[in-house]
């Protein structure tokens, strides 16, 4: 198990998109590190969720976002209310910037698409695992700030920051997290 080293907050990047963006440096540090040439961007990972919405899950996803947007829980600069089908629902969560900000239901596509884990940490500690458990190999986490913006939780081993863990070598301040 690794110890005694620390643990680093990472900001990737804002304007709507920051959720891509830790995505987008976790993984891409992760090939970095193994010596590959990195190929996750923004784009690819908005293109991946939208992949991901099909005619089981599509009238679940928009009635959840149409009662955030009644609760005036809603994020970005779409309106839910306009979508009358799954294509259109595709091309807002496409749209980069302020349009359509990355959210749980997101990370929940992306998790079975990418088969990673994402922990969240907020500010008050408490800790969300997207689909309730940590059910593939691999695990990502990520820092939940003010409930509006989302930063990468990297591990510095000494020699390189590590951003995502085998279940198996989680560090231990972070397995101390997912215990509680």
């Amino acid at each position: 198990k690794l110890e005694n080293n620390y643990v680093c907050v990472l900001e990737c990047g804002a304007d709507g998109d920051c959720l891509f963006h830790v995505l987008a440096e976790a993984l891409n540090f992760d090939l970095i590190y193994k010596h590959n040439i990195p190929e996750y961007d923004i784009c690819s990972l908005r293109i991946m969720c939208s992949e991901q919405i099909n005619d089981e899950n599509f009238d679940i996803i928009l009635e959840s976002y149409k009662a955030e947007a009644e609760c005036d829980e809603f994020f970005g600069d779409w309106n839910p209310n306009t979508i009358k089908n799954k294509e259109e629902l595709k091309i807002e969560i496409i749209k980069m910037g302020n349009n359509f900000w990355g959210d749980h239901i997101l990370m929940q596509l992306l998790s079975c698409k990418l088969e990673i884990n994402f922990v969240i940490l907020s500010d008050n500690m408490n800790i969300n695992i997207i689909n309730n458990e940590l059910k593939y190999s691999k695990t990502i986490f990520i820092y939940f700030l003010d409930n509006l913006h989302f930063q990468l939780i990297g591990y510095f081993n000494g020699r390189f920051v590590e951003t995502v863990f085998f279940n198996d070598n989680i560090p231990i301040c972070f397995e101390r997290l997912i215990e509680k």
